[in-house]
């Protein structure tokens, strides 16, 4: 069962006519929360994108949405102890971890009551060039008298395992698209 969450969104434009006046044009834009890859670009979709003054953008902004994708990982945390301070356990690992680019969040699983570590294993999502390589060098070493387990998820966009690069891939993405 697929569930969706409706959303609303508009771009604004400024038109001048001929006798100087403007007036503001608003164009909907659609939008999903975390579409998979396979659904992006309906029709509908199209005809509005390419009808819009910013489709000469579209390149650009598809090949930034894979760059920033690309240079982010999510690995996987084990090792520690579940009678540790949650909070205790979030900064040892963002100190931790910080070597290795920017730590964007640190999920440590918790028990809605109690608020204590509810699960051995830890997410925790970097971002930077080399992040996956240096966070998987960290792989048995000593995390506050812990040994810290490092196992990298899969990527969010099985696009970016094909070794092509973000403008290669948005611009099959458009072209497949025929936009």
């Amino acid at each position: 069962m697929r569930t969706e969450i409706p959303t609303a969104a508009y771009l604004a434009v400024d038109e001048v006519n001929e006798v100087g006046s403007s007036k503001k044009t608003f164009f909907r834009v659609f939008t999903e929360i975390a579409p998979p890859p396979e659904e992006i670009g309906t029709s509908t979709r199209i005809t509005l994108v390419s009808e819009m003054p910013i489709a000469g953008a579209l390149p650009d902004m598809i090949e930034s949405h894979y760059l920033f994708v690309k240079n982010k990982v999510c690995i996987s945390v084990e090792g520690y102890d579940l009678s540790l301070d949650p909070f205790d356990l979030d900064r040892s690992l963002e100190e931790h971890f910080g070597s290795c680019g920017t730590v964007e969040y640190v999920d440590v699983p918790r028990h809605p009551d109690t608020n204590a570590i509810s699960n051995r294993c830890t997410t925790v999502t970097l971002r930077g060039e080399f992040a996956e390589e240096k966070a998987l060098a960290l792989n048995g070493t000593d995390v506050e008298g812990w040994t810290v387990t490092v196992k990298v998820l899969p990527p969010a966009m099985t696009e970016l395992m094909s070794g092509k690069s973000p403008r290669e891939l948005a611009l099959e993405y458009l072209a497949a698209r025929n936009c």
